[in-house]
């Protein structure tokens, strides 16, 4: 019986599809979407999902389930391009769900930030200012499984209007800077 395709393309075909999340582009404009692929349940095992900088709009979208399951963590690794900020949103879809993001700094190993607020969705700023920076945002559900999306966008760095524009009460020893101080966890580890 023959194949469609040669042996060797198929081999290429599979390694390298599965190496990388499910892309789709909208052709109007809009958000990148990426789908996230398992396993990503380490910060040293993410998805690695693309570099980033000013100008960057893009989703990805996942499921994790409450802790006792299988599925507590998703982790995505990004790479800056250039130093900027990031605005993000996590939204559970799930009714009733509780989705908390983190920020995982692999220099370091450890975690730099959370947000954990009980409202649906998570928002958070953090600024990076390192071109080259490699970052992990992490997802995690608190006390129901959910499919989420989580937003990701670019902008160009801006000091706020504290006064003389000094952010360096807020810089972290990691290359990243919070423009209210670096956001901590507020719930219990487990519900």
């Amino acid at each position: 019986m023959r194949h469609l395709l040669p042996t060797s393309t198929l081999i290429y075909l599979s390694l390298t599809l599965g190496c990388a999340p499910a892309i789709y582009v909208p052709s109007g404009g809009g958000a990148t979407v990426y789908q996230e692929l398992e396993p990503n349940d380490s910060p040293f095992q993410p998805d690695s999902i693309s570099g980033v900088d000013i100008f960057s709009y893009l989703v990805v979208q996942g499921h994790v389930q409450p802790p006792g399951y299988f599925d507590v963590y998703d982790h995505f690794e990004f790479i800056a391009l250039e130093p900027a900020t990031f605005d993000l949103e996590l939204t559970g879809l799930a009714p009733y769900s509780d989705m908390d993001v983190s920020l995982w700094d692999p220099d370091l190993q450890q975690i730099v930030a959370v947000w954990d607020s009980p409202w649906d969705p998570e928002l958070g700023t953090f600024t990076v200012t390192q071109p080259g920076k490699v970052f992990v945002l992490v997802v995690e559900a608190y006390g129901t499984a959910s499919s989420y999306d989580l937003t990701l966008m670019g902008r160009p760095i801006t000091y706020g209007a504290s006064e003389g524009g000094d952010q360096s009460a807020y810089a972290s020893p990691s290359a990243f800077i919070f423009e209210d101080g670096p956001p901590r966890r507020h719930k219990k580890e487990s519900p």
